[in-house]
């Protein structure tokens, strides 16, 4: 069980794009209603779905750079992927409901997920908080900064709602 927090591999290509298109005026987000599909309960957020659960194509243009920030990620940790399962972009915000996100684990299989902070949120306690398969301990607790990564296995994990502001992130899961 390895968990990775990196500030510093993204190259200028990468952060040029997330600065001027992602973050700019033109990327499209999508309201949803619910974080984890099998919920009854609502947690509104925006997503851009990159690649989704069950998909064979790609659902955005910009797949392509998505992937090479996972392929940079991994290049630089000396890693390897063979099957991506699930990529989007989530934007939350204080949605007046909750105060964290459901926990959860992406999969019911194994496998990877990157999380990389897109832009500099301003509430600094919207952390991701990765649990123990028993959920009962806290193995990590990671700060939002713009353009670190963290990747972990499958694993529980929750991330708590800005309270102020937004929090834009770009989740990844592989294998």
């Amino acid at each position: 069980m390895k968990i990775i927090v990196d500030d510093n591999f993204m190259d200028q290509d990468n952060k040029a794009f997330v600065e001027d298109m992602v973050l700019g005026h033109n990327f499209p987000f999508f309201h949803k209603t619910k974080i984890l599909h099998d919920s009854t309960d609502y947690n509104g957020f925006f997503e851009h779905i990159i690649l989704g659960v069950g998909d064979d194509k790609w659902n955005s243009q910009h797949h392509p750079f998505f992937e090479s920030i996972l392929h940079s990620f991994t290049e630089k940790h000396k890693m390897k992927y063979e099957l991506l399962f699930r990529a989007s972009v989530n934007l939350t915000y204080n949605n007046g409901i909750h105060d964290k996100c459901p926990v959860h684990v992406d999969h019911t299989f194994p496998h990877k997920q990157l999380l990389v902070y897109l832009n500099d949120p301003q509430d600094k306690d919207s952390k991701t908080i990765i649990l123990n398969e028993k959920k009962d301990t806290v193995l990590k607790e990671v700060a939002p900064k713009q353009f670190r990564g963290v990747m972990f296995d499958s694993l529980p994990h929750y991330h708590i709602m800005p309270k102020k502001g937004e929090r834009i992130v770009f989740v990844i899961t592989f294998k």
